[in-house]
């Protein structure tokens, strides 16, 4: 079959109709050159090569797309919805090794990046900071630099701090795992003295949570809300516009299940389209404002369920806070998380807690407005 000069539409209802065809025709070589030819933006060649490309046995799947230095978790339908759509596959989030720290890293304690040098930057922070408690900078960084002296003194008395309110008043070892991604809500395992776990959080650039931007943001809002924001926003938002655009229209099944992440397959073509038509972008971004004053003013929190989620998160953790050049400590019980009441504004909930804290609870979109990752972004105000 030559689909060469078929158009999105068609293709992607030639995917649904050749599912089982497509998964028997599957064979590792063809997996491979077709997203060799897709990571070179080879059109004709993976576009011509199409409806050989099925699913393979999830373990080789994953190697091949290591290899690549492609996502490994993307299903068949991900792979296909952005081949069809001609947008590169998203790559892995490269992790820092010990051998990416150099001894000028020790800067980065002592600026603050850009928003889209947060993520990189924040990820060497806390790999220093694993590696000064394991024991593993070279010694030539301290010799060579006395920052990194006062860097490792100062991270070695947070962890005499967490020891103490543990109520260990001599640290014989101690040893920590970095756990950072968006699976765990925490940043380290502090283990010491091989006898007791401590979960710790890294805050860079705040001496207090109540600073923080947001201490806490659940990738998924519906489940706190007694109405589901994202099968609203499609049905009444997302849909009319593309449908006014002539654009490709997400199905609603699969953007329903994968759109609270940073790339979801499905809208990726979404972006492309808005970076050459701004209008699109503006327009959704107008939708998502209006959709989210109206959707507020008619949903209401689940105030048990949100508040039993916050209380889980925040259990026995502890707050590792950095500013110019000083950490600081803080704990709250989770008990203090409990929700009393709540009041409503345009974009937002504003919580009362047990512990007297007040949290606001923004919901927003992560990754452009009204185009990837509604989610809540929790601040917290003392």
């Amino acid at each position: 079959m030559n689909i060469c000069n078929k158009t999105k539409t068609e293709l992607s209802i030639i995917l649904r109709k050749n599912e089982i065809l497509i998964d028997k025709l599957f064979t590792k070589s063809m997996m491979l050159r077709v997203l060799l030819d897709f990571c070179n933006h080879d059109e004709k060649k993976y576009i011509s090569k199409y409806l050989e490309l099925c699913e393979l046995a999830k373990n080789e799947r994953q190697n091949i797309c290591r290899e690549l230095g492609i996502r490994d978790n993307l299903s068949k339908i991900e792979i296909t919805t952005y081949i069809i759509n001609g947008v590169p596959l998203p790559t892995i989030n490269k992790s820092i090794s010990d051998k990416d720290i150099n001894i000028e890293d020790i800067d980065l304690f002592y600026c603050v990046g850009t928003k889209s040098q947060n993520e990189i930057l924040n990820k060497k922070r806390e790999k220093i900071i694993q590696l000064i408690i394991n024991k593993k900078i070279p010694d030539k960084f301290y010799m060579e630099n006395i920052r990194w002296n006062t860097l490792r003194e100062q991270v070695f008395e947070y962890v005499y701090t967490i020891a103490r309110e543990h109520k260990i008043d001599n640290v014989v070892s101690c040893y920590c795992n970095h756990m950072g991604g968006r699976k765990n809500v925490y940043d380290f395992m502090v283990n010491i003295n091989e006898c007791i776990d401590i979960k710790v959080e890294f805050k860079y650039n705040v001496i207090s949570v109540d600073k923080c931007p947001q201490f806490v943001s659940p990738s998924k809002p519906s489940p706190f809300l007694t109405n589901h924001y994202e099968e609203y926003f499609y049905d009444n938002y997302l849909l009319p516009s593309l449908t006014d655009e002539g654009i490709l229209i997400p199905d609603r099944d699969e953007y329903l299940k994968t759109i609270n992440n940073n790339k979801p397959a499905c809208v990726e073509h979404l972006k492309t389209y808005c970076k050459k038509n701004p209008h699109l972008g503006i327009k959704l971004g107008e939708q998502f404002k209006k959709s989210v004053e109206l959707f507020i003013l008619n949903t209401e929190l689940l105030i048990d369920v949100l508040s039993d989620y916050l209380i889980d998160k925040q259990k026995d953790k502890h707050y590792m806070l950095y500013k110019d050049g000083q950490f600081y400590y803080e704990h709250i019980k989770s008990s203090s998380f409990k929700i009393m009441s709540y009041t409503k504004g345009k974009n937002y909930y504003l919580v009362k807690t047990v512990g007297g804290f007040n949290l606001k609870i923004l919901l927003r979109w992560k990754n452009g407005n009204g185009i990837a990752f509604p989610a809540f972004q929790i601040s917290l105000h003392k």
